[in-house]
């Protein structure tokens, strides 16, 4: 790692003529610090106790405007807790890579090849690789895996602009095995995205596969995941947004070199959000617990969110969010009546479980915002998750979190 930050460094110092004619070079980035203290034992003697520790986010952006529509931006990024020295969390890894080459061979193309974010619709298939439960190998992920910043693949994109219609055509290398043997992780799909004369409407067609084929040399035997989808959003009015999506999964997971399983489940997700347009700017939105992400993995569970937020003088933003989580199916009574969530911050910790019941309990969320400049900004906040049925007795403890964070951009 350090070869390629010495090796890219060489790039921005020699001079540009030998490389491309640079018009501009733009240097952006920020550095975030938090102070956290949590606990998410729900109770439970055999569970860990709280958590406080201070953390450190810092990323360089360079972007580099070349010649004729071509484009690249390189950033580097630094997550660690604070007091932790060694080579693993002091080093400084590759966040994006990618260069952008406008009308590619054709007035409505676009080409983008190299490390860069993904994100499609509400981020429900395609959004976040490096989601609350896994993070890259760099983040201390047993501690912070939730608050990560990364958010990259290794990726080419083909975006074809033919107004109103975007379509976006995406290969991505999600896991690299071993390079003579068929094991890596892909991503492939599209993204069909058409614009509404009205309304500020959008809606989205999608279609995304995985293939994934752990050591093996047959073919037939790999893991393979298809989601077909849709979404809609649009604003009736000045005050008013509705959204709707849903997708479809479907395919086959290799559980051994005998065993496949069957693939056949769907999602579905409905928003609204209000502006009262009023001197406070108050609004509502979607958006999830900050307890229950760390908790539970974005699967089997229904969840439903009241948030809201205003904003009592121009630099303060105050806001609240309630969240509700069902089990969308029970737990078969043949399964061991606990839990543990497979990596993340709670990963170490096992909850005693009810299989006859779906209710996984409540959350509340606060928060405060705090404009101090254009370029500093405080926040304080707090959630606390109240265990459902769901949960035994020995396990209906309230899980909470506090945090405090300064954030600078320049």
């Amino acid at each position: 790692m350090k070869k390629l930050v010495v090796f890219v460094s060489i790039l921005f110092v020699l001079p540009w003529s030998v490389f491309a004619a640079v018009d501009s070079v733009k240097v952006s980035g920020d550095i975030t610090s938090q102070a956290v203290t949590r606990d998410l034992s729900l109770g439970a003697a055999s569970s860990g106790d709280s958590s406080d520790f201070l953390t450190m986010q810092a990323r360089v952006r360079f972007d580099a405007a070349l010649t004729e529509g071509v484009s690249a931006v390189v950033q580097f990024i630094n997550e660690r807790l604070w007091g932790a020295e060694g080579v693993s969390n002091t080093d400084i890894d590759l966040d994006l890579a990618y260069l952008q080459i406008k009308e590619f061979l054709t007035p409505a193309a676009t080409l983008i090849v190299g490390r860069q974010n993904l994100h499609y619709g509400s981020g429900l298939i395609v959004g976040d690789p490096d989601t609350n439960q896994t993070a890259s190998g760099a983040v201390p992920a047993a501690v912070m895996s939730d608050l990560s910043l990364r958010k990259s693949f290794d990726a080419a994109r083909l975006i074809l602009d033919y107004s109103p219609y975007i379509v976006d055509l995406v290969y991505a290398k999600v896991a690299e095995g071993t390079a003579n043997i068929d094991d890596d992780v892909t991503l492939f799909g599209f993204n069909v995205s058409y614009a509404w004369n009205s309304y500020n409407g959008l809606t989205d067609f999608y279609f995304f596969g995985s293939e994934n084929a752990p050591n093996i040399t047959v073919q037939d035997e790999k893991s393979k995941t298809y989601v077909i989808g849709t979404r809609t959003q649009f604003t009736p009015n000045d005050h008013l947004g509705v959204s709707l999506e849903g997708a479809y999964q479907f395919g086959d997971r290799r559980n051994s070199s005998t065993s496949h399983q069957h693939l056949n489940a769907y999602a579905i997700g409905a928003g609204a959000d209000y502006k009262f347009l009023d001197e406070h700017n108050s609004f509502e939105d979607q958006s999830a617990g900050e307890i229950a992400n760390i908790l539970f993995a974005n699967s089997n569970y229904q969840l439903f969110n009241i948030h809201g937020s205003f904003m009592p003088r121009e630099d303060l933003t105050l806001g609240a969010l309630y969240s509700k989580l069902y089990l969308a199916e029970k737990i078969p009574s043949s399964v061991a009546a606990s839990y543990s969530p497979s990596v993340g911050p709670a990963s170490g910790n096992t909850y005693v479980i009810k299989n006859s019941n779906k209710d996984l309990g409540d959350e509340i969320d606060l928060y405060a915002v705090y404009d101090y400049t254009e370029d500093v900004q405080f926040k304080l906040t707090s959630a606390c998750f109240i265990p459902g049925s769901w949960f035994s007795s020995v396990n209906d403890d309230t899980a909470y979190s506090f945090k405090g964070s300064v954030k600078v951009a320049f």
